[in-house]
């Protein structure tokens, strides 16, 4: 079986009549079809053999019947597994087995190879064939020079990665061009983060985000989703905002929603920040499910910060006088003070906030001020005392803190 399909495959390719003659010599010596696609899925060439001359060609238009093979091998890349020359995604299909291995010159990937075998062909036979197919493909392209260029509807799931994944090293992927991302993530964006999804939840929200949102970037990594929003104003931002909100309703998981921002560069940071985002929202009210970056700005800086300086902040004595006068007498003149600074030094806001009466708020405030000494609506003294509560409520929270 080796040394025939050896004989076959390279034949084939010596006539030097170019790639697409080559596969279809090599289709026919085989009795296979074989499809070559670039990076992102485009068709490069394709040979279709029965039984797949008819049903399975109309199936795969457009290469969307591989599409998550595609995806299936990125993923493998990303989580670390072998991923080389040799690595393959094989699927059962109603016509047969159909294999993917990608086509890599000198360690850049350049396409994929498809391959369709016939029910009766064994694993191990199929798997020959299409990895010497791959090698003569490999050989074919650096002879005539042809490397494809990230182009199209099919460029977007490509894009998609490099943007919000969390690799650094993409050695593996293609170059994109400016022209490309330009195309596929115009400014400004909107990004959202949900998080603990397993693989049915992760299909059925992508599928939905793709019927209302179909020029989103979308990429699912670690039970996490990742939706990157384009062309954003305000408007749409509310309406991404209401969307999510609907479909997470009675939800277990969560989701952190950023604000507009510009700059390509600044989206895998973003990510990092609204992960930080859903664990700070999740301690704080576990019964939301959407985080937005705003709310949570202040503690979200906070966490940073406390990174690097843990809980020295401004104003820390005098705040235990207030936890003291709580915690011995029953008080909240701690969480008062919190929700008053947080509100801006707004009365009647913050006395909304707490569900009490303004008069109510109003006395609490007097009180606070005997027992700190410090004019509380002064705005510099203001900022400090709420930066120094949010620091400390991240000592004080071991498990928030772990979840940073």
């Amino acid at each position: 079986m080796m040394e025939s399909s050896y004989k076959i495959v390279f034949e084939a390719l010596e006539t030097g009549s170019g790639i697409a003659k080559a596969i279809k010599d090599m289709a026919e010596g085989l009795d296979i079809s074989i499809v070559i696609i670039n990076p992102c899925g485009k068709i490069i060439t394709e040979c279709y053999r029965m039984p797949y001359q008819s049903e399975a060609k109309i199936h795969d238009q457009e290469g969307s019947s591989w599409c998550q093979m595609v995806e299936d091998y990125y993923e493998m890349e990303l989580s670390g597994e072998e991923c080389d020359k040799d690595a393959e995604v094989v699927e059962n299909t109603a016509f047969g087995l159909r294999i993917m291995r990608p086509i890599v010159i000198k360690e850049i990937l350049e396409g994929f190879c498809i391959t369709y075998h016939h029910e009766h062909e064994e694993m191990e036979d199929a798997s020959v064939q299409n990895r010497l197919i791959c090698r003569a493909m490999a050989i074919g392209f650096g002879w005539k020079n042809q490397v494809y260029h990230l182009d199209g509807p099919s460029a977007k799931q490509v894009v998609g990665r490099l943007l919000l994944g969390k690799r650094e090293n993409i050695d593996l992927l293609p170059k994109i061009s400016e022209r490309t991302y330009q195309m596929f993530a115009p400014e400004p964006f909107s990004m959202a983060v949900i998080k603990g999804l397993d693989g049915v939840c992760i299909r059925h929200l992508r599928g939905k985000v793709n019927e209302r949102f179909p020029e989103a970037l979308i990429y699912a990594e670690q039970k996490e989703l990742v939706i990157l929003f384009v062309s954003v104003n305000d408007q749409k931002l509310k309406e991404i905002g209401r969307y999510i909100d609907k479909f997470l309703k009675g939800q277990e998981y969560g989701c952190a929603l950023s604000g507009i921002f510009d700059g390509k560069e600044h989206i895998k940071i973003k990510r990092k920040m609204l992960e930080r985002v859903i664990g700070i929202g999740e301690r704080i009210d576990a019964s939301k499910k959407i985080y937005t970056e705003y709310e949570y700005y202040i503690e979200l800086i906070c966490s940073y910060a406390f990174d690097e300086i843990g809980s020295q902040g401004y104003c820390y004595r005098e705040l235990k006088n207030l936890e003291r006068e709580d915690k011995e007498k029953g008080t909240e003149f701690y969480r008062t003070l919190k929700q008053y600074l947080m509100s801006g030094n707004n009365v009647n806001l913050a006395a909304k906030e707490m569900y009490i009466h303004r008069n109510t708020m109003v006395y609490r405030l007097s009180k606070i001020h005997e027992m700190l000494g410090l004019e509380i609506n002064d705005p510099d003294i203001a900022r400090r005392l709420l930066l120094s509560m949010v620091l400390e409520e991240f000592a004080s929270d071991g498990n928030l803190y772990n979840l940073l």
